[in-house]
């Protein structure tokens, strides 16, 4: 369980209430990366980030596979890189429910390759309400897949619902799963391997903050 204090009594015009952020101690370039969520942060201020990206993430990449602020769903899962690996998406490979809401991944454009799902029961009070959520990346050298989804979805395959069969066998089978529902690939004219380095992955707690605000 990773949660912050809910408690603590704190006063008018001090430091706000202390949160969390844990990084992995090891870096990892390609792989499958998935987080079963039991429970959401909720409530006015938050905002809960799964992510992986270095501590130089403008060079290195940032690759963000829930974030959400407030109470507000979709979820949505983003792609930032350097302009030296400036990308443009497209989703054509993409599920059909997801929603390509800025195609332009370089940090210094602003939003980066952004995907909105389409359903609020991908993120914060709605996820709770019916359970539980999986989450997951598949990185390789040509591309990096989202996947996810309430854990009852019958869209969730159930190799990942099995965590503890999962764990023990070590191996998955994403080519059987249905289509990503965000899609960054390379192309002509971007290089997925070039511009996404090692990662950690980071799991933070965060309240305000310039997105959430006060």
């Amino acid at each position: 369980i990773m949660r912050v204090s809910s408690t603590t009594v704190l006063e008018f015009n001090r430091p706000g209430r202390d949160t969390v952020r844990i990084p992995s101690k090891k870096q990892y370039l390609y792989g499958i990366t998935i987080l079963d969520v039991h429970h959401m942060p909720t409530g006015c201020g938050t905002w809960p980030v799964f992510r992986t990206n270095l501590h130089d993430n403008t060079n290195g990449g940032e690759v963000e596979i829930i974030e959400g602020i407030n109470d507000g769903g979709p979820n949505a899962s983003v792609l930032h890189t350097s302009s030296d690996h400036a990308c443009t998406q497209s989703d054509s490979n993409m599920d059909n429910r997801s929603i390509l809401v800025s195609e332009k991944c370089a940090f210094a454009v602003g939003d980066g390759c952004r995907v909105n799902h389409d359903a609020d029961i991908s993120y914060g009070p709605q996820l709770d309400a019916v359970g539980e959520g999986c989450y997951g990346i598949e990185h390789t050298s040509q591309f990096a897949n989202f996947f996810l989804g309430a854990r009852d979805d019958e869209n969730v395959p159930e190799e990942v619902k099995d965590t503890a069969t999962m764990k023990e066998s070590q191996k998955v089978n994403p080519d059987a799963w249905r289509q990503p529902r965000a899609n960054f690939v390379s192309s002509n004219t971007y290089d997925v391997d070039a511009a996404i380095k090692p990662q950690n992955i980071v799991i933070n707690l965060v309240f305000r903050g310039d997105w959430a605000g006060n």
